[in-house]
């Protein structure tokens, strides 16, 4: 879907077509449901996440404003929010290491399930272990930047628009996130293939 087709969903929306609000649910809800699980490695948190999410934008559709990147950064925006809601509930401040990772891999898979079918073919990945233990270590924030930047490539001007931070800023989040990252690799003598 481009940003045109994004913009005329939008009005008939607006206007109140059903329909065309399904439409982006099926577009945007893999995306999504991808990020919160990354960020979460729970499933069943991410489809509640997800559920938050479309359910906060479908209330909050009419007052949107429009932006050259249409929907995606708000959508982003509110998953953050709904993200840092789920772990402020669940108090799930804990590190994960490679037994969780092969416990929360067994339990994805669903073979009804695009989506558990990608995760599944993730964590048996090496390298993505690796990192997902290693982002485990990180603060919440560093999480939230690398997953956005490098996991769903958005662009600075994006970053800006869900996080509500400058760009500038952006730059030195990352720039610190990567430096902790690559400490947190060296320290616990975790390495890529």
């Amino acid at each position: 879907m481009d940003i045109k087709q994004e913009k005329i969903l939008l009005e008939l929306i607006k206007a109140g077509d059903q329909d065309a609000f399904g439409t982006i649910y099926d577009h945007y809800y893999p995306k999504l449901i991808n990020y919160a699980y990354r960020r979460t490695l729970n499933i069943e948190g991410s489809e509640d996440i997800i559920a938050n999410t479309f359910v906060k934008a479908l209330n909050a559709i009419n007052k949107f404003k429009w932006y050259k990147y249409g929907l995606s950064p708000w959508l982003y925006k509110i998953t953050n929010n709904e993200i840092n809601n789920y772990y402020r509930e669940n108090q799930r401040y804990h590190f994960v290491d490679d037994a969780d990772l092969e416990k929360y891999a067994d339990n994805m898979i669903n073979p009804d399930s695009e989506i558990a079918t990608l995760e599944s073919e993730l964590m048996q990945c090496e390298d993505f272990q690796v990192i997902q233990v290693a982002l485990r270590k990180l603060n919440l924030r560093y999480q939230e930047i690398i997953q956005l930047k490098f996991f769903e490539e958005k662009s600075y001007a994006e970053l800006e628009l869900i996080l509500g931070i400058k760009q500038t800023s952006i730059r030195s989040l990352i720039s610190r996130a990567l430096t902790n990252l690559r400490d947190i690799l060296e320290k616990d003598k975790l390495s890529l293939n």
